[in-house]
């Protein structure tokens, strides 16, 4: 079989029997995209026009959710923008949430140079409080604070990619606010919650997670929204606008219709590769791939990732508590769980259910503090699968960034 692994594939032999994903029909591109997408920009012109607002913000996702049509997007609505409100700032808000900010070369490529040279690039920092505004109080009682450009805004517009997410259920729709523009307060006691019940990968009935991010987007909602949803082939299949709630709701309808793949039984073995690049730049953000596998596969079984992580395990503080023992993050009380340690815990709860492996370029010295099973030699893969049973049921994934998957009719939920 081909793994997608960086920018290539590889090829990996196993003589375990395979249990086959049965796929919904193949979700086909949206031929007429840029027609959808310009038959919305009456309705941004006509609220620009009745408004007259002195600021304009954009707000849109950083590279780790980047969407190849962002240029094209960003485009079509400055010069919409710019032809009703010549005299208007436009803003373009980068919604970091946590996220390490991008070099020049990361926003010409996720945004276009042209469009850098005419929005007004703001990147958002959650830690500076001069670059936060408050604007309400959450049912935690903490005060929400948001970045200050957008807060300042007469008119705002978000765009967002729906896919399955490891603990907000799905990304996304809310995210945009909480975490993507918020308070590096409200980031962490947000994920904390990670600790809780209902919360994982594509649930967001009764998930708290889910829940503060949808509280959050309420008490701040932009004027219009647009959520993508992207095929295997990394095509956009769907496109929806409108207000945030409605926009990401129907968003996530389709994802699961184009994006769930259904198994008939338990495997022993899963093999899953994060979909190539931009998915497998790191470990850290290789968490929906992992938690899918571990999720899927036997208590007790095996999971391999299949990952090139050019950028590492992804964050030096993640990583200090991926060398921790998997019981005592697991034991973390949840004022204890900040950022990145809400992703050891993920990776922790993943370890404790099942053998956990990757296949990378990595060297085990840049691993070393991780206490992770590193496997980078294809004579090492083959070692270790030879090692597992003849009878053992084999389970591929091949992108697990994107795919959800259902059993017997019921969707594999975290335990």
């Amino acid at each position: 079989m081909n793994v997608l692994y960086g920018n290539k594939t590889i090829a990996v032999n196993t003589h375990h029997p395979s249990i086959e994903i049965k796929y919904p029909e193949a979700a086909s591109k949206l031929a007429d995209w840029e027609s959808v997408f310009n038959s919305t920009l009456h309705a941004v012109s006509e609220k620009a026009s009745a408004r007259k607002p002195k600021k304009i913000c954009v707000i849109v996702e950083d590279r780790t959710r980047i969407n190849p049509q962002y240029p094209y997007f960003l485009s079509r609505l400055y010069e919409t923008l710019h032809s009703s409100l010549p005299d208007t700032a436009i803003y373009l808000l980068i919604a970091y949430g946590t996220h390490e900010k991008h070099s020049k070369e990361d926003n010409i490529r996720c945004y276009g140079a042209e469009n850098l040279s005419k929005y007004i690039l703001v990147d958002h920092d959650s830690r500076n409080p001069k670059n936060l505004k408050t604007i309400g109080t959450l049912k935690s009682g903490l005060p929400l604070k948001i970045n200050l450009t957008a807060a300042e805004s007469g008119l705002v517009i978000s765009f967002g990619t729906v896919a399955p997410h490891a603990f907000a259920g799905f990304t996304g729709g809310r995210k945009i606010i909480l975490p993507g523009i918020s308070s590096y307060e409200n980031i962490c006691s947000n994920h904390s919650k990670v600790k809780q019940e209902n919360v994982g990968l594509g649930m967001l009935d009764k998930n708290p997670i889910h829940a503060e991010m949808q509280e959050a987007a309420g008490l701040f909602s932009p004027d219009f929204c647009y959520q993508t949803v992207f095929n295997s082939r990394r095509e956009i299949a769907g496109l929806f606008f409108g207000k945030l709630d409605e926009a990401f709701h129907e968003a996530v309808a389709f994802c699961k219709t184009i994006n769930t793949g259904f198994i008939g039984e338990t495997p022993d073995l899963v093999l899953a590769s994060c979909g190539g690049e931009p998915f497998d730049s790191s470990i850290y953000f290789a968490q929906r791939t992992i938690t899918l596998a571990c999720q899927t596969v036997r208590q007790g079984g095996t999971a391999v990732i299949f990952g090139k992580f050019p950028n590492g395990i992804g964050d030096k503080h993640y990583e200090k508590w991926l060398s921790k023992p998997v019981d005592e993050v697991l034991n973390l009380p949840e004022s204890a769980i900040d950022v990145m340690v809400h992703s050891a815990y993920l990776t922790a709860k993943n370890r404790a259910r099942c053998k956990l492996y990757f296949f990378t370029d990595l060297k085990e010295e840049q691993a070393a503090g991780a206490g992770l099973n590193l496997i980078n030699t294809k004579e090492k893969l083959e070692s270790l699968l030879s090692s597992i049973p003849a009878g053992n049921k084999m389970l591929f994934i091949p992108n697990g960034s994107s795919l959800l998957l259902s059993r017997g009719g019921t969707q594999i939920f975290p335990d």
